[in-house]
Order: structure tokens, then C-alpha cells, then sequence
């Protein structure tokens, strides 16, 4: 599954690559702020497991072969207490300053 961990990874940009484009567009006071969506609730694991097992709206999924789909399911099985289950997506929101030279 290491591809898949790899292929992950370049969905996501470098903080380090982020501040360094900000700083060469001349921004200042760059800051973070982190965000999470409730995506869905799941009355239970076999019910969030299941639309996992279907590769239902996580496109990352479809990367997996059908063994590795169910050995990851058995995995997050073994890793999930049974009841009720909330999805979270974690966002990041960016903010910057433009100098005030640069403000018409």
C-alpha cells in the first residue's frame, strides 16, 4: 500500500513549499487556521466499513486492488470501537497579508 501513501501525499503541497510561494509573492503574516467537517455519521463501524468496502465517494480507494481494499477494511475493523462513528475532514485555511505597497 505504499503507493497509495505515496500517491496521498501529492494530493497534499509541502508547508514549507506553501510559506516559500507566499514570501515570493511578497505576502506577509502568513497563518494557518485548521478546520473540521463533519463529513457523516455512522450509526456503527459495519455501516461507515461498508460504504469503505464500496470505495463510496473517497476516490483514493480506487487505488487499492480488491485484496488490498479488504485487508485495509479487516485493519480499520480491528482499529474502530463498534458504535457510533463521526467522519471528519481536516482543512486548512491560509491567510497573508499583501504589503501596503502593493494595496491600490
Amino acid at each position: 500500500m505504499s503507493n497509495n501513501t505515496d500517491i496521498e501525499s501529492r494530493c497534499r503541497h509541502d508547508v514549507d513549499d506553501i510559506l516559500a510561494a507566499f514570501a515570493r509573492a511578497g505576502f506577509t503574516d502568513v497563518a494557518t487556521q485548521p478546520l473540521w467537517e463533519t463529513r457523516r455519521r455512522y450509526e456503527n463501524r459495519e455501516q461507515y466499513l461498508t460504504e469503505i468496502a464500496a470505495r463510496t465517494g473517497r476516490s483514493i480507494l480506487h487505488e487499492l486492488s480488491d485484496v488490498e481494499l479488504a485487508e485495509l477494511v479487516e485493519y480499520l475493523r480491528g482499529c474502530l470501537a463498534p458504535g457510533e462513528l463521526i467522519e471528519r475532514d481536516r482543512w486548512t485555511l491560509w491567510t497573508a497579508v499583501v504589503p501596503s505597497s502593493e494595496v491600490p
